[in-house]
């Protein structure tokens, strides 16, 4: 089974892996990629604003960044190169909702193969982009990970 994660970005910082596993590392735009541990087997940096729609208020100068399909891909495309892999961890600023889209995301893709550790409330953009980019890769050989 593959243990799946959803951190905050101060939590990340500060994890180390005790397993081989991945990162998806989930930052503001304009924001420093985050300072993450040199034990994990490939981290995968995406940046875009915790948002589930663009709406009329919030345009501005520069305007916020969604999620678009093109990143969504690569987050699917990173996680099936990667596969299988004991450890799976997202990580947004706050760990509550962009991470936890992509957690959810897995969960709909594999659930008989993921051990989800944390649940948050997901970013319905982000959950529906990355699970229809899973949905649309199959792994060849979707074997059990070994630690």
């Amino acid at each position: 089974m593959t243990r799946v994660l959803h951190l905050s970005r101060q939590e990340a910082e500060q994890y180390t892996p005790e397993v081989d596993g991945i990162c998806i590392s989930i930052t503001d735009p304009g924001a420093p990629d985050a300072r993450l541990s040199d034990q994990w087997r490939a981290i995968w940096r995406v940046s875009f604003h915790d948002l589930d729609a663009l709406l009329p208020d919030l345009t501005g100068n520069p305007p916020p960044v969604l999620l678009n399909q093109l990143s969504a891909d690569g987050i699917a495309d990173f996680i099936v190169r990667h596969w299988p892999v004991p450890l799976i961890v997202a990580h947004c600023e706050a760990g509550i909702s962009r991470s936890a889209g992509v957690v959810a995301a897995l969960n709909d893709w594999m659930p008989e193969k993921l051990t989800v550790i944390q649940t948050g409330v997901p970013n319905r953009l982000v959950w529906r982009l990355v699970r229809e980019a899973l949905m649309r890769r199959t792994i060849t050989d979707p074997a059990t990970p070994t630690e």
